[in-house]
Formats: structure tokens, C-alpha cells, sequence
């Protein structure tokens, strides 16, 4: 009985290990600051700074949109890591090694939209187009259409 008591929790350890590496690199593509270079040195840029830089309003309400997309990204991937991570622990916990999966493969979308959701509203891609405004191009439809009054007005 030992044997399979350890056998669950390492199945366990590799799953909350797993969800913690995912969590991770939710975190460092959702970063709040971006480092960019300015006169050869690394300087981090927050919201309030990209606003005061860029400061008309479709600007605004773009990096607005950003930052809201990034944050509601991130909980979902928080909440998506908890639920499968928990529905595992508990289905280990009563001895049932089998459904121990199926925890992990409902919530696994809600990890893997937090993934992509925040790889698209990366800082990189923000600062890319905050330029090309200021150079005169306007916004691309994809992200203009997201916007919602919330991003007008902070």
C-alpha cells in the first residue's frame, strides 16, 4: 500500500509542478513593465508612463486595452491552474488515479487561452504599435474593434 501512496503523490508533484511552470511563464509574458532601451540603458516603462508618452486618446485607450486583455488573461490562467491543479489533488487523494486526468484536460483551454491571450497583447507588440501611430499609421482593425468605452476613460 506504501507503493501506491507514493505512486500518487509523485503523479501529483509532476502535475502541481506542471501547473506551476505554466502559472510562471503566464506571469513573465503578462509583466506589467517593459524594458526598452533609451540612450544605451535598460528603463522599465509602466502604464502611467506609456500614457504620459503617447498621450491622445486612441493611444490611451489601446494601451488600456492591453493591459486589460493581459490582466484578465493572467486570472484566467491563475484560476484555470487552481482548478486543475485541485480536481487532480482530490481525484489522487480518494484513490482514483484515472480520473486524475480528466481535472486537468477540462481546464487545460483555460490555461492555454491565458498562454496565447497574453503572447498576443505582449509589451513588444504594444510599444511596435504604439510607434507606427505615432508615425502616422492607424491602429489595425483586430485590435481597434476590442476596444470598449472602459478604454476611453481610465
Amino acid at each position: 500500500m506504501l507503493q501506491v501512496s507514493f505512486a500518487y503523490m509523485r503523479t501529483l508533484a509532476k502535475y502541481l509542478f506542471f501547473l506551476i511552470i505554466c502559472f510562471l511563464v503566464t506571469q513573465k509574458v503578462a509583466a506589467q513593465s517593459t524594458p526598452t532601451t533609451h540612450q544605451s540603458n535598460t528603463v522599465n516603462l509602466s502604464k502611467e508612463e506609456l500614457i504620459n508618452t503617447y498621450s491622445d486618446d486612441s493611444s490611451k485607450a489601446i494601451i488600456n486595452l492591453f493591459y486589460r486583455k493581459r490582466k484578465g488573461a493572467s486570472w484566467r490562467g491563475a484560476i484555470g491552474g487552481g482548478l486543475a491543479g485541485f480536481s487532480a489533488g482530490s481525484a489522487i487523494g480518494a484513490g482514483d488515479v484515472g480520473s486524475a486526468y480528466i481535472g486537468p484536460l477540462i481546464f487545460s483551454p483555460l490555461i492555454i487561452t491565458s498562454i496565447t491571450q497574453n503572447a498576443k497583447y505582449k509589451q513588444s507588440t504594444l510599444l511596435l504599435l504604439l510607434d507606427q501611430h505615432k508615425n502616422g499609421n492607424s491602429f489595425p482593425r483586430k485590435f481597434s474593434k476590442k476596444l470598449n468605452k472602459n478604454d476611453f476613460n481610465p
